[in-house]
């Protein structure tokens, strides 16, 4: 009986031939050379993430924001159907070229203790939402999303199955928000729309909110990467550059009005700080210091409003109506969900009365 060896040689004879199958198709189809250059496009974009895997995830991690925002200069408002066809192009791509990169590499996936906690997690996230099924929305969009956001990233990760890879992932989760930092400060500064809002985000749609996270979350992640460079080490000049950029990152997150990823970047830079950093006691006292700084002097440079807006968050005059006696509220309705079913809970997505959100990702796991 004859074995057949599927080598990466076949694999990538196999995807090239597909490639030109599917190119050969649409020229036969479509007569429309706008739409052509479009597909072609595509092609060309599929098999640039296929080479580049980690590319690819670090698009899904931190370059949503320039999704947005072509969007938004395009005059396009995103629907569910379009952004989540744009997660799918990545997911789709970066999996095969995780597969590529393990069938080339000749390695084999081998899964870990964290990784079968987690497929078991999601597993019992999925069951729970059919076993208490109500039909809550908030519940749906979670398990329609969970495979694109959490599930396959996850693992698109794990295909990487280099260094190499690895630390390419992280420049590009770098790259992808310094693209956008000039695009950035002129909406801020030179937009009039953008220069009356509080929360401020480079894109805004008709009929929603100014939503900042998503542009937040990528220049506290870019912001995190740098600190850790700058500890690392190099070249004089391009530690000036970190400096800069986390700076620059800094005062993003703070002008985007979003609290929780502040919160979490002034939370996690001091853990890294204190207790990851191998720097001496009083090297880390200086850093600290040097940090604290930064946030105080990207704080002085907001507009009067957002002085405003942070003040109001915790002003005893206002907590009734605050996002934080509002929280407070959340974190009492589900500790209690979790009280009264401390064993299978009350079902994904029904807690706190079908709200299910709240701010609080151990107390909704719980729940």
């Amino acid at each position: 009986m004859n074995t057949i060896i599927f080598s990466s040689k076949h694999l990538k004879h196999t995807l090239l031939a597909l490639l030109g199958f599917i190119m050969g198709v649409m020229v036969l189809l479509m007569a429309d050379s706008a739409l052509l250059s479009k597909v072609l496009l595509l092609v060309l974009c599929l098999v640039l993430f296929i080479r580049n895997p980690e590319l690819a995830i670090a698009i899904q991690f931190s370059g949503t924001i320039i999704y947005f925002y072509v969007l938004f200069k395009l005059g396009i408002e995103p629907f569910r159907l379009l952004t989540g066809g744009f997660h799918a192009f990545l997911i789709v791509s970066y999996l095969v070229g995780g597969v590529v990169l393990m069938v080339k590499n000749r390695n084999a996936f081998r899964p870990g203790v964290i990784d079968i906690l987690f497929t078991g997690f999601f597993l019992w996230v999925f069951l729970s939402y059919f076993i208490f099924f109500k039909g809550n929305e908030a519940a749906y969009v979670k398990i329609m999303f969970a495979p694109f956001l959490v599930i396959a990233p996850y693992f698109g990760i794990q295909l990487l199955s280099s260094e190499k890879k690895i630390k390419r992932f992280l420049d590009f989760c770098v790259a992808l928000p310094v693209v956008l930092i000039i695009p950035s400060l002129y909406e801020m500064f030179f937009n009039p729309f953008f220069a009356g809002v509080v929360r401020f985000a480079p894109f805004a749609f008709e009929d929603k909110q100014i939503n900042p996270h998503v542009f937040a979350t990528a220049y506290a992640v870019m912001a995190l990467i740098l600190l850790i460079r700058f500890f690392e080490g190099g070249i004089k000049y391009r530690k000036i550059i970190n400096v800069v950029l986390i700076f620059i990152s800094v005062y993003f997150v703070i002008r985007s009005g979003a609290r929780s990823q502040l919160l979490n970047l002034v939370m996690v830079m001091s853990f890294y700080i204190i207790l990851v950093s191998k720097i001496s006691i009083k090297h880390k006292f200086y850093m600290g210091a040097f940090v604290c700084m930064m946030f105080v002097l990207a704080y002085l440079f907001v507009p009067e409003s957002m002085f405003t807006y942070y003040a109001s968050t915790l002003h005893y005059e206002d907590l009734q109506v605050s996002s934080v006696a509002q929280r407070i509220k959340a974190y009492e309705a589900a500790f209690k969900d979790y009280i009264e079913n401390p064993v299978l809970g009350v079902g994904m997505g029904n807690s706190i009365r079908g709200i299910s959100f709240p701010h609080n990702i151990i107390l909704e796991v719980a729940a």
